[in-house]
């Protein structure tokens, strides 16, 4: 009962002093206590508070600043979306002629760099439009090499500033080619429609394997022997025949090159 009774007496206490302190909040009389205590916990807090969301509150006021409304935001999406895709194709076009710089530099080939600047909508046929021409040094069956000396195609109907970039899987591409490993085993490279690449007329005697490294075989004017082409997949041979054919598949997609460069003769 005792128990009891401290009990009920401790609460009163409790909700008295609660009472006393609210009307003393409310009457202005521990106004310099408040602010006394107010005081150190802004010197303790802070630091800490400033630390952890100094970084996000300057995020935050960049990309979420007051009062924007969400076609601000929306906008402002749209805008960041767009910067980073142009970084993004700057850095890929950084590469690629990085990768071919390294390759002439090491060959001593005379090139000129294009870039890719449209394509030629036409059934059928798979070409790039570049933006280097005759004021360039640059005229037609010139070959046209992407990354670390991987040959793509050649030049066509060029004129004082352009020409047209006839992909190797363009069905009117021919290329003459041998084996990296093998020159005797010689052929044509043609294309399958924008499908892949052939090899034709490679002759029975010669032995061709999965796998196999096809380059130019530099018996075209204009174009250097060692370019690489691809590697060799399915190979079609018939014991009764001259020649075998092979599938070709190229180290590179053709249509991720933002940058090419154009061979020019020595």
């Amino acid at each position: 009962m005792n128990n009891n009774f401290s009990s009920i007496k401790g609460a009163i206490i409790i909700v008295v002093i609660l009472f006393l302190i609210i009307v003393a909040h409310y009457l202005r009389l521990i106004r310099p206590i408040e602010r006394l205590v107010q005081h150190g916990i802004n010197i303790v807090g802070t630091p800490m508070y400033d630390n952890k969301t100094a970084s996000v509150s300057w995020l935050t006021g960049y990309i979420c600043p007051a009062n924007s409304s969400a076609q601000d935001l929306q906008e402002r999406l749209n805008v960041l979306t767009e910067e980073n895709a142009q970084l993004s194709q700057s850095v890929r076009e950084f590469e690629q002629i990085k990768e071919i710089s390294e390759y002439t530099n090491s060959h001593k080939q005379r090139t000129v760099a294009a870039h890719i600047v449209g394509t030629v909508n036409q059934p059928g046929t798979h070409a790039l439009i570049l933006d280097k021409g005759l004021s360039d040094g640059v005229k037609e069956q010139f070959a046209v090499i992407a990354s670390h000396g991987i040959i793509i195609g050649k030049t066509a109907l060029v004129t004082d500033t352009t020409s047209q970039l006839i992909l190797l899987n363009d069905r009117r591409s021919t290329l003459a080619v041998s084996l990296l490993n093998n020159a005797k085993a010689t052929g044509l490279v043609q294309g399958e429609f924008g499908l892949g690449l052939v090899m034709r007329m490679i002759p029975s005697n010669e032995k061709i394997e999965t796998n196999d490294v096809v380059v130019s075989s530099g018996f075209e004017n204009g174009i250097p022997g060692g370019l690489i082409i691809g590697n060799v997949g399915q190979i079609h041979h018939d014991d009764a025949a001259l020649f075998a054919d092979a599938t070709i598949s190229p180290p590179i997609r053709y249509d991720q090159l933002n940058v090419v460069s154009i061979i020019l003769p020595q």
